[in-house]
């Protein structure tokens, strides 16, 4: 930490000082000239030598007691101490010590002649002799109730003390003399109980100092304004004796204040600038803490830059709540009265970009502290932040956390809307048409926000900017001026632009939903945060005051931007938060019978899909049958979709039956299915129909070859929903046996030509095909003749060769390396790995549902490593549920899944590898990051390890074909075992070892190189005492020595030492030790985010997103050397604790 070599020089005189109060004296005088005119530092007298006092204590309870007591008066206990020290004083300072002893959590004891004969140096190292260092804990961090209220009670009982004092006993040159000067030895003792109590007490103290010196300056400032009143009477009207006195007090205020400076000089110097950098981050904090409260009572004395620079050191603390608490400090500085400005100039200056970066801090309370700082210091001085800085926090408002984007958002609304900026924009001029409306003053902020997000190029996160902004103005629940914006026609340079008007639609759209409904957006706040009463009552009113100005206004809109399907996508979404009782209430159903022509009109003239389902919407919004106006919206539904399936029939007929290929007929049919593909999900096809267009659809499909894409999607997602509304419609109880018997007939051979499909289909149908079977394979699952027995004929298994196809699905279109094609817009990457991301969700689904066996997830967990960015949180989760169905059978398909990757690095390395090759590194990272997810608990995962090494011994030793003598091809795999032997108990490695040499009676004689995994896996089974110390120096160090530090035995040596020692060691003999390559994990934990490309799982039974542990594959790991067994060794005798029982045969063999 940075700091002036004269300031050290001082510092370092004081603490001397301290350590020889019988000197203090003697020393400062001969201080040199320099560092006395540096602050006029004046120690305080020294501490003499003193007969022993034998008189009694005070009858009550020890101070320390009377400090944690919860009901303790504070100002009581330090008047009782007053009245001990009046009478004697040596007994109150012994009292006052002993209460900084014990407060610190020593045992020791001070006695009257310890304080008497010894000094304060002598005293605090007897008591550090006595201090319990069987526990790290001492009162002032202990979460026990009892000590709760100590640290505000210690603090509360040394402002008292001083208060009480301050007018006799403060200038006494012995209270805070002594007191001072214990305190300060404790600041620098070794201990840290005795170092962070004595710390807060100092600062707790000078706080109370610095507020006497607050009242003796005004004392002074009274005593002189009297004075020169009445020097400045007339002769005949001075009185003598009144101006002496008046001179005398003056005088006497004047040394109170040079005695009272002293002491605060010399405690700062002597405690401050060294605790401020003390290796605990809560001392830090209480310094800086307190210096920020000195300056703002006294700036006069604090308000310099040789002070101000403390706090600006100590922006760039490691630790965030320092960091925090510097802030805040900072933020009250700016908050003074005026005349302070110039004085924190060269402050602002110098750390202003430090206080910007801030804003981006990790911990998002000082990212908050920082945002108000700038906020505070720009409304001090509106120049002192420039442009790019301001900017810098702007961007704040789209920010995940949502006290930083409000904090953001302040500094928003103060500098572009209601500030300087903002109202130099004229409000818009709308000629003679809206001359009236000239006067509101929304008009030109509302222009501000929109031109601001247009200019954010983040027009996907209007809600963002919404949600920060909601609390601080009110201009967003404008409904009137936001809609007379928009619906201006007059062609001045003020009128809004097209882009600046989508814009505002946009952002009126989110303002509907939060008005509406109070809820956050994604990322900001609980997912399912409930509204509290106040928070309900407010959403109302607002929902009903919106309701009543977009009935009428909202097909006024729709009229005129109703070209633009975004526009019309956002202004949708505003009806589907209506307060439908409204239309009634206020009598307007003109209105409502308006609207629903209208949504009509935009589903016959519209294609778009995101348009015709933004309508579906609001029909399905509309049709709830507690409202009144349920029937007039239910039959307009009925009725648009009948015309929907006579345009659909017609078009079918043409383009399927008859063989009109022409691009009318196929666009015909293509618009068509796209409309009653939407509506199908939200309306029942009228029976006497169904039959006819589930016709058309199989017929569609098994045609599919000769149909567009587009048709074939659409035709696929209308079957499904027809099933599901034929299934809904089913009585669960008691079904009719003809309804159960059609729709097991129609699902099966719906099923069965989606099956063909993902044979034949190409890669748009094939996506839509797979997530629909994985969709449909849950709907008729098992688990619904569980739930409801009458429907289990409905039940559809997939078989072996439907499981085959999903899995070549995965692995052809889900885990494929992404082409870095640069004319590839970022928005389709993103879309295109939202896709790829719900479509495993589908297929995790069946896993984790166990719908189908476990072992068809090993494509999954083969890409765990490799994908671990795209799909990392899913496989995590997939991976976890897996074992709650089957820890043994999940262990199983983990080998298999290693194996796979085996094989196929093998073959892409000529057939063969070991454990030397470079790519064999991507296995063994696949298989750490397996062993992390049996966690530390062995016997609680026994079972689930040794059937992995089981299943990975047994391909391991698998042999070639026709080569029965020769190497098995993948014994190297061996090498990958060994990552799991640490996770095996000591009887369970005998069963494992037991089990490895009936495979190695079958061998011939392991001798040579090529042997060396066989061996290495063997000896780790074996020697279990190696292991555990192998894997112990992988995982954790011991606890009582820190990182790094040297043993006695290389003590002397040196650190650089001890490579030349080695070097001159008898090297090993090779008859009896060979060296074993091992590789351990070596683990670098931290919190794992996911992939935010990814987004969220896309299915509601992959919800749940877990942090994941990470291990740095590139990361490099120690060579450790490890003794092999002798031969006789080699051999486990079944006798020798292993049980042939365990493990039940070793899983039954």
């Amino acid at each position: 930490m940075p700091g002036t070599r004269k300031a050290k020089l001082v510092a370092k005189e004081t603490i001397a000082n301290v350590q020889q109060p019988s000197t203090r004296r003697r020393d400062a005088s001969q201080t040199s000239s320099t560092e006395a005119d540096e602050g006029d530092l004046m120690p305080p007298p020294p501490r003499q030598k003193r007969k022993v006092h034998h008189s009694k204590t005070s009858a009550g309870k020890p101070l320390f007691e009377l400090l944690i007591s919860t009901r303790a008066d504070m100002q009581s206990v330090a008047q009782d101490w007053v009245e001990v020290y009046k009478n004697d004083r040596d007994t109150g300072l012994l009292q006052m010590f002993q209460l900084f002893i014990q407060s610190s959590g020593c045992r020791g004891h001070i006695d009257e002649e310890m304080q008497a004969n010894m000094e304060f140096a002598e005293i605090i190292r007897k008591m550090t002799e006595e201090f319990d260092e069987e526990s790290a804990d001492y009162p002032l961090i202990m979460a026990d109730r009892n000590y709760k209220k100590l640290r505000a009670n210690l603090a509360d009982f040394i402002r008292h003390v001083i208060q009480q004092c301050q007018h006799s006993f403060v200038y006494d040159g012995y209270l805070v003399d002594n007191i001072s000067s214990f305190l300060t030895g404790l600041t620098d003792s070794q201990v840290r109980a005795f170092r962070h109590t004595s710390t807060l007490l100092t600062m707790k103290l000078m706080t109370a100092l610095v507020d006497v010196a607050v009242s003796v300056e005004q004392a002074k400032e009274n005593a002189r304004r009297q004075y020169e009143s009445e020097k400045s009477k007339h002769q005949s009207k001075k009185a003598g004796e009144r101006l002496n006195a008046l001179q005398h007090k003056k005088q006497e205020l004047d040394q109170n204040h040079t005695e009272l400076l002293n002491m605060l000089t010399f405690i700062f110097r002597g405690v401050f600038v060294f605790r401020y950098r003390d290796v605990v981050p809560d001392i830090r904090s209480i310094s800086i803490n307190e210096l920020g409260l000195w300056i703002c009572k006294l700036p006069s004395l604090y308000l310099e830059d040789s002070y101000l620079k403390y706090l600006g050191w100590t922006l760039y603390d490691r630790v965030s709540d320092v960091r925090l608490t510097c802030v805040k400090a900072i933020s009250s500085l700016y908050e003074l009265e005026d005349g302070y400005e110039n004085k924190l100039e060269l402050f602002t200056h110098r750390f202003k970009d430090r206080i910007v970066e801030m804003t981006l801090d990790k911990d998002y309370e000082v990212a908050i502290a920082a945002v108000k700082l700038i906020l505070v210091i720009t409304k001090n001085n509106s120049n002192v932040m420039s442009l790019r800085d301001a900017e810098n926090v702007y961007e704040l408002v789209f920010s995940s956390n949502r006290g930083v984007a409000q904090a953001a958002a302040d500094f928003l609304n103060f500098k572009m809307i209601d500030g300087p900026e903002g109202e130099e924009s004229d409000a818009p001029s709308r000629g003679k048409k809206s001359g009236a409306n000239e006067q509101n003053p929304n008009y030109a902020k509302l222009k501000t926000v929109v031109q601001f997000f247009h200019e954010s190029e983040l027009h996907e996160h209007a809600t963002y900017l919404v949600d920060s902004l909601w609390d601080i103005n009110p201009m967003l629940k404008d409904w009137k001026a936001m809609t007379e914006l928009l619906l201006d026609e007059s062609a001045t340079d003020e009128a809004l632009t097209q882009d600046q008007e989508s814009r505002l639609i946009d952002i009126m759209s989110c303002c509907v939903h939060q008005a509406a409904t109070g809820e956050y957006p994604p990322g900001r706040g609980a997912a399912h945060r409930k509204l509290t009463g106040k928070e309900q009552k407010q959403a109302r009113d607002d929902k009903y005051d919106m309701t009543e100005h977009f009935i009428e206004a909202l097909p006024t809109l729709l009229s005129k931007f109703g070209s633009e399907k975004e526009n019309i996508n956002h202004l949708l979404k505003i009806a589907t938060h209506f307060d439908l009782d409204v239309y009634t209430k206020s009598r307007k159903e003109k209105h409502l019978h308006h609207l629903l022509n209208m949504l009509r009109d935009l589903v016959e003239k519209q294609s778009d899909q995101s348009t015709l389902q933004a309508c579906a919407d609001v029909f399905d919004y509309f049709c709830n049958d507690q409202y009144s106006t349920f029937a007039k919206v239910d039959l307009a539904k009925s009725s648009l979709v009948d015309s929907l399936i006579t345009k659909y029939k017609d078009a079918w007929l043409l383009c399927i039956e008859e063989g009109d290929s022409s691009d009318e007929a196929i666009y015909s049919l293509y618009s068509a299915t796209k409309k009653l593909h939407s509506f199908s999900a939200i309306h029942a096809v009228h029976a006497t129909t169904i039959i006819d267009i589930w016709e058309s659809v199989m017929r569609t499909l098994k045609k599919a070859s000769k149909v567009p894409d587009e048709i074939v999607v659409s035709m696929i997602s209308m079957g499904t929903n027809m099933l599901l509304w034929m299934l809904k419609s089913m009585d669960n109880k008691s079904p009719d046996k003809s309804e159960l018997k059609s729709l097991k007939k129609k699902s099966t051979s719906f099923m069965k030509v989606l099956q063909e499909l993902l044979l034949t289909a190409n890669a748009m149908t094939l996506c839509e095909t797979f997530v629909t079977v994985c969709d449909l394979l849950v709907v008729f699952s098992p688990q619904i003749a569980v739930l409801y027995p009458a429907l289990e004929p409905l039940v559809y298994e997939a078989n072996e060769d439907l499981q085959r196809q999903l899995c070549s699905f995965l692995t052809e279109y889900i885990f494929t390396a992404d082409d870095n094609d640069d004319t590839t817009d970022d928005n389709d990457k993103i879309d295109e790995m939202h896709n790829k991301r719900r479509r495993l969700a589908a297929f995790a689904k069946l896993v984790t549902c166990n719908i189908v066996p476990i072992n068809n997830a090993i494509e999954i967990f083969k890409n765990y490593v490799k994908f671990y960015n795209d799909y990392g949180d899913i496989i995590k989760y997939t991976l976890t549920k897996c074992r709650e169905i089957s820890k043994v059978n999940t262990a199983q398909t983990l080998a298999m899944s290693l194996a796979k990757l085996y094989e196929e690095v093998a073959e892409d390395n000529g057939g063969s590898i070991d454990s030397r090759n470079e790519k064999f590194g991507v296995i063994r990272d696949l298989a750490r990051r397996f062993t992390l997810t049996f966690g530390l608990d062995q016997v609680k995962n026994r079972e689930a390890v040794a059937a992995l090494h089981k299943q990975g011994i047994g391909f391991a030793l698998r042999k070639q074909a026709g080569d029965e003598l020769g190497v098995p091809p993948n014994l190297s795999f061996l090498d990958v075992l060994c990552e799991f032997v640490n996770k095996l108990i000591k009887q369970d490695r005998k069963v494992v070892g037991m089990y490895l040499d009936k495979h190695m009676a079958n061998l011939p004689p392991h001798r040579g190189d090529e042997w060396a995994p066989l061996n290495n896996y063997r000896a780790l089974l074996v020697n279990d005492d190696d292991t555990r110390s192998i894997a112990s120096t992988s995982v954790s160090r011991p606890r009582g020595r820190r990182q790094g530090a040297r043993t006695p035995a290389n003590r002397q040596a040196g650190p650089l030492a001890s490579t030349a020692i080695k070097a001159r060691q008898a090297p090993p003999q090779e008859d009896d030790v060979a060296s074993v390559s091992c590789s351990m994990s070596v683990l670098s934990t931290g919190s794992g985010q996911g992939s935010d490309a990814g987004g969220r799982l896309g299915a509601s039974i992959l919800s749940e997103h877990g942090d994941a542990t990470l291990i740095s594959p590139s990361r490099a790991r120690p060579k450790l050397t490890m003794r092999l067994p002798a031969p006789s060794e080699l051999l486990i005798d079944g006798a020798e604790g292993a049980d042939e029982s365990d493990l039940e045969n070793f899983l039954m063999e």
